[in-house]
């Protein structure tokens, strides 16, 4: 599932790279003041609902945890990420970002 389409961010190269990391290799981030051309129309459209909110410069999210690691055919697995703060960084509001209001 996680390597269907809506999952997959394309690249300029053609190439694709995951939304969310499915190792633990290292933490990620997703940038919203100024995301890849790629995520923006995704992005742009939840964003742009709260032009007030003081938001933080991206999201950061841990490891995923997947349970049962490995589970038979019939078994449904569960894959939890981690959310975070991003303390002391930059925040924003749409309605001043010009990513956002263009």
């Amino acid at each position: 599932m996680f390597e269907s389409d809506r999952f997959l961010e394309k690249r300029k190269d053609g190439s694709t790279r995951p939304i969310l990391r499915l190792i633990r290799a290292r933490k990620a981030a997703i940038r919203i003041d100024n995301p890849p051309l790629e995520r923006m129309k995704l992005i742009k459209a939840r964003i742009l609902q709260y032009p007030n909110i003081s938001m933080p410069s991206g999201i950061p999210s841990g490891y995923p945890e997947i349970y049962p690691l490995i589970g038979k055919n019939s078994d449904f697995q569960v894959y939890v990420w981690e959310i975070s703060a991003f303390k002391n960084k930059p925040r924003f509001k749409s309605k001043e970002n010009k990513l956002y209001n263009s």
